[in-house]
């Protein structure tokens, strides 16, 4: 019987995370993916052996709504109800992974450092270097569905999946009013298995894992602390902001 995780009375991180626990690996399409999230699978993601393939693979779709116009633009459409659709070229693409990366970047600067923040990116960060896992950046449409696809070695339940509306981030995952359902049927998991792998495999993705490696450490989180004087120019940066927005402005 399909059952309903609405962070209500069922939560969907902790029942997804107790499932990575007893999986062989997972795959998520989710819209949106605050680094932070991590934390739900980090630990059973690290009891996973390196073998040279990923245990989990999130690919993040909503990549293509990057400046306030393009916001009101596909707002617009869907309001309207047409398509909103343009032909996707490697400039466009490449554009698209910048604002992305920036978004990312933002994320690690926003909030109040905590010692389980730290120890969750740290985490993540190891997992993207050691190639447990790997995260696609999906740059040709709009991609807002969410689903969480569990395989493991199970003769008779070889794939569970979760579709419904939570993004791979804190509030999706725990504290958002959410409704996702689980799929225990093997055709519609066999149709959503081959859904993600075409996703996974589009011509105009990017594989940022790299880069999300490169931002972690440039961060607060690094492995590396900041010397007395990179602090000394940060606290710089910050108290000339005024003369910098003025100069930048006349």
């Amino acid at each position: 019987m399909t059952r309903i995780y609405d962070n209500i009375e069922v939560e969907l991180g902790s029942f997804l995370a107790e499932s990575v626990e007893v999986a062989e690996r997972f795959d998520a399409a989710v819209g949106y993916f605050n680094l932070r999230g991590w934390q739900f699978f980090a630990p059973a993601v690290e009891e996973k052996p390196v073998d040279g393939n990923p245990v989990a693979r999130v690919l993040v779709g909503m990549s293509t709504v990057g400046t306030e116009a393009e916001v009101l633009e596909h707002l617009q459409a869907e309001l309207e109800g047409r398509a909103n659709e343009e032909e996707i070229d490697s400039t466009i693409a490449k554009e698209r992974r910048r604002v992305i990366i920036e978004r990312f970047r933002e994320q690690l600067m926003r909030g109040i450092p905590t010692e389980a923040d730290l120890r969750s990116l740290r985490t993540l960060r190891n997992q993207l270097a050691d190639g447990r896992v790997r995260i696609k950046l999906f740059t040709r449409r709009p991609l807002h569905g969410k689903t969480y696809i569990c395989h493991r070695q199970d003769l008779h339940n070889p794939v569970t999946s979760f579709v419904g509306s939570s993004n791979l981030t804190m509030a999706g995952l725990r504290h958002n009013y959410e409704l996702n359902v689980d799929v225990l049927d093997d055709k519609a998991n066999d149709q959503l298995v081959q859904w993600f792998e075409d996703r996974w495999n589009d011509n105009f993705n990017f594989d940022i894992t790299q880069e999300l490696v490169e931002l972690i450490d440039e961060s607060w989180a690094g492995l590396e602390p900041p010397t007395p004087y990179d602090v000394y120019l940060k606290v710089c940066w910050h108290l000339s902001r005024d003369v910098r927005e003025g100069l930048a402005e006349f």
